[in-house]
């Protein structure tokens, strides 16, 4: 019995592994396709906060599922400025043209760390008529960053300068 618990848990481990490198590789592959480095401008209108929501000029919502500590430090300060995915000044086919969204897994992508001045995550954007997200990634510079700069403080100094929507997650 236990030899058999150590086998299954030995192919789940190679599965996942196997996951993870094949969503790395993808990720590697959009960037290599999509990248257009970008300098968004910090968000200027009204900024609430009610929970796990922030309102931006009464309006529009982005809903943080779960509650994400980085990326409430990027909307409260209007670094990662909301009018990117509610539509305003950029590409065409990466407009979210709605008043709620939900936010969630935001996440660092870990290896892309090979310029301490940089940093990229990835996350998932829900929509209202959306049945699944879509797979969405963000780029913030900060050129005061160091090998030691805290993810916090290097995001409280960054400048947003990219964002795009990828594919839509199943």
């Amino acid at each position: 019995m236990k030899i058999c618990i150590v086998l299954l848990s030995i192919m789940f481990n190679v599965a996942y592994a196997q996951k993870e490198k094949e969503e790395e590789k993808q990720i590697r592959k959009f960037f290599l396709e999509n990248y257009k480095k970008n300098s968004y401008k910090v968000f200027q209108g009204k900024i609430e906060q009610n929970q796990d929501t922030i309102v931006f000029d009464n309006n529009k919502r982005i809903i943080l599922l779960p509650p994400n500590n980085y990326l409430n430090i990027l909307l409260i300060n209007g670094i990662f400025n909301p009018e990117v995915i509610f539509g305003k000044d950029i590409e065409e086919e990466d407009k979210i043209s709605h008043r709620e969204v939900t936010i969630s897994n935001f996440e660092e992508i870990n290896f892309f760390r090979k310029n301490p001045k940089v940093k990229r995550f990835k996350f998932l954007l829900w929509s209202e008529e959306e049945m699944n997200p879509i797979v969405c990634f963000v780029e913030f510079i900060n050129k005061q960053a160091h090998r030691r700069t805290n993810t916090e403080i290097f995001l409280r100094g960054s400048k947003f300068s990219f964002f795009a929507t990828a594919w839509v997650q199943i």
